[in-house]
C-alpha cells in the first residue's frame, strides 16, 4: 500500500467515524491535523527511514505539523539543494544562528551561536536551497589541532584511544576528522550532507571520522551510516559531559563517540 492510499484511507475511516476525540486537537476539530499526526507516528513505527524523520523533531518544534517536513506537503526539489564550502560570512552567519537556537533549545548549550577558533580553522560544508541554510556541520582535522573540540583533557578523552579501540591497525600518525556543530531541517538533507561530509574528509586524507552524539540521534546515525555503507561502532557504554565552553548543562546531558572507517 503506498503513501496516499494510507493517507486517504485514514482520513476516510476519521470521516466516517465523526469522533471528536479523533477530531480534537487542543480542542480544533480538524481531521487533516489528526491525520498528519497519526500518519506520522505510523512512519516512525513502521519503517527505518522513519527513524530519520525522528531527526526532524530534535532540531524543530515536535508539536507543529512543518510542511517542510510532512511527506505530502513537501515540495522541495532535492535537486536544487547545492553544497556551499566557500565560507561565505552571509551563508556562515546564518548557520551560526540556526545551529545556536536549536542547540540551545534541544540541549540547553547556549554558546554553539557564534563563531568559535575551531570555526575559524576547520571547513565547513553548508546546504543552501535558494539562498537558505538548510543544513550544516563542521569538519575539523587531527592534522591541524593538536586537541580536537570535543576531545577533553580533564577526563582523559582523546579520539586515538577511541580509534584504537574501534580499529587496532590504527596509527597515531593516521589522520582523522571529528564531525560537530551538526545542524539540518529535514532527514532528507541530512543524509545528503552526511554523505558529502564523509566524502569531504576521505579527500582529505583521513581514514577515520569521529564525533559525539546525544542518545536520541544514536539510531539515526545508525541508520544513515549502515545505509551509506561504511564500517562504525558507537560506544554507547561512554559518557561523556559537554563541555563548559558550551555554556551550563543543566540538564545533564550525556553523550556517546562515534567511529567511522571511510576506507
Amino acid at each position: 500500500m503506498d503513501a496516499k492510499t494510507i493517507q486517504q484511507s485514514i482520513l476516510n475511516s476519521a470521516i466516517q467515524r465523526q469522533s471528536p476525540h479523533w477530531f480534537s486537537i487542543n480542542g480544533t476539530q480538524d481531521p487533516k491535523l489528526w491525520f498528519h499526526i497519526v500518519y506520522n507516528r505510523w512512519f516512525l513505527r513502521k519503517s527505518a527511514d522513519g527513524i530519520l524523520q525522528g531527526a526532524n523533531s530534535w532540531f524543530e518544534n515536535p508539536d507543529k505539523i512543518d510542511q517542510q517536513i510532512n511527506p505530502f506537503r513537501n515540495k522541495m526539489d532535492i535537486r536544487l539543494i547545492r553544497l556551499d564550502t566557500s565560507k561565505n560570512p552571509e551563508l556562515l552567519d546564518k548557520y551560526y544562528t540556526l545551529r545556536g537556537k536549536a542547540y540551545a533549545r534541544k540541549l540547553g548549550l547556549i554558546n554553539y551561536g557564534a563563531e568559535s577558533s575551531y570555526d575559524k580553522t576547520a571547513d565547513i560544508l553548508l546546504q543552501v536551497y535558494k539562498r537558505k541554510v538548510i543544513a550544516g556541520a563542521r569538519l575539523d582535522f587531527s592534522t591541524q589541532n593538536w586537541l580536537m573540540a570535543n576531545e577533553d583533557q580533564e577526563n582523559s578523552f582523546y579520539y586515538n584511544r577511541i580509534i584504537k579501540k574501534f580499529d587496532p591497525t590504527f596509527q597515531e600518525s593516521d589522520p582523522y576528522a571529528e564531525i560537530c556543530g551538526m545542524y539540518f531541517q529535514t532527514s532528507k538533507v541530512f543524509v545528503k550532507l552526511f554523505s558529502e561530509l564523509l566524502k569531504h574528509a576521505a579527500n582529505k586524507s583521513c581514514r577515520y571520522v569521529v564525533g559525539i552524539a546525544h542518545p536520541s540521534l544514536n539510531k539515526i546515525y545508525k541508520v544513515v551510516i549502515k545505509k551509506l555503507g561504511y564500517d562504525f561502532q558507537v560506544f554507547e557504554d561512554i559518557k561523556l559531559k559537554p563541555k563548559t565552553i558550551y555554556g551550563s548543562n543543566k540538564l545533564n546531558l550525556e553523550f556517546s563517540p562515534i567511529v567511522i572507517k571511510i576506507y
